[in-house]
């Protein structure tokens, strides 16, 4: 890990991102015809038996695609199973890998998303190079595990994804990544939005964002980053399984912002026709990857696919060559992180043909050197003509030049900016960045995801009700210093060593992603200079001092937490090249309170029930429920800082049912029986409105003697008490409306 000298750090924070904008021409967009071979008709074949051993290149190559279980994610691998088959057409058009043909084998993960079983299965089968996991939660799996092959994810984008190990940071990680890590696509849209509103009084940016961790962390981060600018900000979040958006449309159109970001996957197209029908205007609307669909009009709005001219997408979906080449296949509507994938296959293949082998360690050893350094090729056949003549290669691919680092992460993307005209998508100009010295935007996203964790947290355990933006607010401080107070700290409202312990100690196993926000940080400081302690994840004095250092240089008030004052001063005061180097050394005279936790730490009561998967399986009544959850996994998901009220259909309510077979319809009709918080059957008053976790609507009729939501009455066993919500028996399944 590099050490930067003090000062020669803060002047890179106050540096705002590398990021060039230019119009697309014909050499960015241009693919060698030598590496274009006929698009495929087909997915990638599943189960192959590759007869390739490590080290060999005789027969195939088992190029490993790690797919995701059926569900809500599963939408996602379409565009990446695709780029994978493009990538291997070329392969074979140029002769393969040393003359090996490459095989794609594709193995699904278990529902639970775990990667682990799909590695070993493909490790088990001699595939040494894999495509994958999709999730960033998938890839830090894969990591603990990885040996004997080299996995390179196209959609991972969480800053730890590629980490140095704390127990061992010189040996790389056997994960890498082309995808553009999240931080640096949030730095360069919060640049192009301030070039939307130079004057923040000219207007107001509004997020809507999925809740769940990619959107959550996403939309706080570029809450913080806009905040931090001076651009007023407000966020908006829906459950992932949403299917109807009145509420977030609502408050939308009564905001009237002058940018509408949304943070989405794949219903970023019926959210964008909720929106276009509600009024708000197409040019005022801003779609991420998930919007990066050719038909994006017609997917919105199929009656008037030109309503949503004039809407903007900000995806890395590669370039315009790639991009009509990818749309040309049959049903190709899913583009996302297509890009990404294909270009971890050619990288793979050319580290293989450079190394000599496509042994694990041999490909990860040459990873940045066919990337970085050398004659520019963009195609794999032009490559490996270079190879093949002894030079060394630098391939810049469709997502942008690559230039892996030694830690597998990209040193450069590529951003897309598209625009809808005439119901489709069109190129408007791409955005190259350099990311290989931008501490900074690590250090924003990291400070605000862990401000996030915090108001979650926070507010799960009800002392916070507040915006979720990431934001470390005075309304975030009072609810610390009411939490600090029931814990018996004192109440001083700032986020220490003691809190943190306190907080991590109410949470339990709900505490994870404050240790990766705080590890984040951790390596964001070290980087700069003013952190030399462990990376270990936990909010500790070393850590609190090394930002009331970084906060001294900034000349801003030292409160020991990455405030909206320090991101501000971050982008628009910095320190003069004359200030003394800040140490790292806690102050000795310092009125920060006790860094221990309390005498007597809060513990979970006895007698504290189960999680509401564990208590339904404890009531016969529900086997036949039980059984259907297990099959769609959708507990498993439900986040662990939240509560929530399960509607839960009895074995005779659900005598003669069939479940769907459409796996997605499945899980949103068992998140139709779902709403977040907890509704106590006092709490189910006559005339109240309840809305699932897809967006629809349950009318509450409550007579005083029955109690019925929707068309369904409740019905015993009901007022089942869990750890993270209720259950309420009901007497037939509640139909899930969902109209285009």
């Amino acid at each position: 890990m590099s050490r930067h000298p003090a000062m020669r750090a803060v002047a890179l924070l106050v540096l705002s991102a590398t990021v060039v904008a230019a119009c697309s021409n014909d050499d960015d967009d241009t693919t060698s015809s030598s590496s274009v071979s006929s698009p495929p008709t087909a997915p990638p074949d599943s189960g192959t038996t590759p007869t390739t051993v490590a080290g060999e290149f005789d027969g195939t190559v088992s190029i490993g695609f790690i797919q995701p279980a059926a569900g809500l994610l599963s939408e996602l691998a379409r565009g990446q199973s695709l780029g994978v088959s493009l990538a291997v057409d070329d392969i074979k058009a140029a002769g393969g890998i040393s003359g090996a043909e490459p095989v794609i084998n594709t193995v699904e993960e278990p529902l639970g998303g775990d990667p682990i079983p799909a590695i070993d299965e493909l490790v088990g089968g001699g595939t040494s190079l894999m495509v994958g996991p999709l999730s960033s939660t998938g890839a830090l799996a894969a990591r603990t595990v990885l040996t004997d092959a080299v996995a390179c994810s196209a959609s991972a984008t969480a800053p730890s994804v590629t980490a140095p190990n704390p127990d061992d940071p010189d040996t790389p990680s056997a994960v890498v990544r082309t995808a553009l890590p999240d931080q640096y696509f949030v730095a360069a849209l919060a640049d192009e939005l301030l070039t939307r509103f130079p004057d923040p009084a000219a207007g107001s940016v509004t997020i809507v964002a999925r809740d769940d961790e990619y959107g959550q962390s996403v939309s706080g981060a570029l809450s913080a980053a806009l905040l931090a600018r001076e651009l007023p900000t407000t966020v908006l979040t829906y459950n992932p399984f949403a299917v109807i958006f009145d509420d977030q449309v609502a408050q939308v159109v009564a905001s009237a912002p002058g940018a509408v970001v949304m943070v989405s996957y794949e219903e970023s197209t019926r959210l964008l026709g909720e929106l276009l029908r509600a009024g708000v205007a197409a040019n005022t609307i801003i779609g991420l990857d998930g919007a990066a669909r050719p038909n994006l009009g017609s997917a919105a709005n199929a009656s008037d696919p030109a309503s949503a001219d004039g809407v903007t997408v900000y995806a890395t979906t590669g370039n315009l060559a790639f991009l009509q080449r990818a749309a040309a296949v049959d049903g190709a509507t899913d583009l996302a992180f297509a890009a990404q994938a294909y270009d971890c296959v050619i990288t793979m293949a050319l580290a293989a043909v450079a190394a000599g082998s496509p042994d694990a360690g041999a490909v990860r050893a040459e990873l940045s050197g066919v990337t970085a350094d050398g004659v520019t090729c963009s195609s794999y056949a032009d490559c490996v003509d270079l190879l093949a003549a002894g030079e060394d290669i630098d391939y810049d691919g469709p997502s942008g030049a690559i230039a892996f680092n030694a830690q597998g992460d990209p040193g450069a993307g590529r951003i897309t900016v598209l625009t809808s005209a005439a119901g489709s998508l069109e190129l408007a100009s791409t955005i190259d960045i350099d990311i290989r010295q931008q501490e900074r935007d690590l250090l924003l996203f990291a400070s605000a995801n862990l401000a996030t964790q915090v108001q979650l947290s926070l507010r799960l355990l009800g002392f916070y009700d507040g915006p979720i933006d990431g934001v470390w607010s005075d309304e975030l401080a009072v609810s610390i210093a009411a939490f600090q107070t029931s814990v018996g700290l004192p109440p001083t409202g700032e986020y220490d060593a003691a809190t943190d312990e306190a907080l991590r100690q109410r949470l339990g196993d709900g505490a994870g992603l404050l240790s990766t926000s705080v590890a984040d940080i951790q390596r964001a400081l070290t980087d700069l200079g003013f952190y030399s302690g462990p990376i270990d994840g936990r909010w500790n004095a070393e850590t609190i001092a090394a930002v009331k250092a970084l906060q001294a240089a900034l000349g801003v008030p030292q409160t020991g937490i990455i405030d909206l004052a320090t991101l501000q001063a971050i982008y628009a005061q910095g320190v003069e090249s004359g200030t003394p180097p800040p140490t790292t050394t806690p102050p000795t005279d310092t009125t920060v309170p006790p860094t221990t936790p309390p005498t007597t730490p809060p513990t979970t009561p006895p007698g504290t029930p189960g999680t509401i998967g564990v208590v339904l399986r404890d009531q016969p009544e529900f086997s036949t429920l039980v059984s259907i959850l297990d099959s769609a996994n959708l507990l498993v998901g439900l986040n662990p800082l939240k509560t929530y009220t399960l509607f839960a259909p009895t074995n005779d309510a659900l005598v003669g049912v069939t479940p769907p077979a459409d796996d997605v319809e499945l899980l949103r009709l068992l998140a139709g029986h779902i709403v977040e918080g907890v509704f106590r059957p006092d709490q189910l008053t006559n005339g109240s409105q309840l809305t699932t976790l897809v967006g629809s609507k349950l009318d509450v009729v409550n007579d005083g003697t029955t109690i019925t939501v929707g068309p369904a009455a409740v019905v015993a066993p009901f007022d089942l008490i869990a750890s993270n919500g209720v259950i309420h028996g009901i007497g037939s399944l509640l139909p899930v409306a969902v109209t285009s």
